[in-house]
């Protein structure tokens, strides 16, 4: 098995806590478990030098962690990530611009300051006299 440089690849979870992270009061980065009284850290929420460190603290800590399949743990600083999150931003704003172009094109057109496409009225079917 290949050796990681990353001591956070290396954590090996030895009794997962039973308790659900949404059942836990306190906010992203960190939320207390009644059950064990004790502080639950979300690696995913620290940089990779605060959960590094973290984990270098003498004393057991008790972390939520998400892993890739290729076996690395997910931080907040994690350039995978952080290209899934510029990507939303951008189609977030890409949507906001162009839903506020197309509602002033529309307010323009019914207030007649700009001149939009007329309905095509149909076609006049022919008439053929009567013989």
């Amino acid at each position: 098995m290949k050796k990681s440089l990353n001591i956070l690849d290396d954590i090996r979870i030895s009794s997962p806590c039973p308790v659900e992270w949404a059942g836990m009061a306190g906010d992203n980065r960190v939320r207390h478990c009644s059950q064990c009284d004790q502080a639950v850290y979300d690696l995913s929420a620290l940089t990779t030098a605060e959960a590094t460190e973290l984990i270098s603290l003498p004393q057991q800590v008790c972390v939520r962690l998400y892993r890739r399949s290729d076996g690395t743990v997910i931080t907040r600083d994690c350039p995978a990530g952080r290209m899934r999150r510029t990507r939303q931003a951008v189609r977030r704003v890409a949507l906001v611009l162009a839903s506020w172009f197309g509602l002033a094109w529309v307010a323009g057109c019914t207030q007649g300051k700009i001149q939009c496409p007329a309905k095509q009225p149909p076609p006049e079917e022919s008439k053929a006299a009567p013989k």
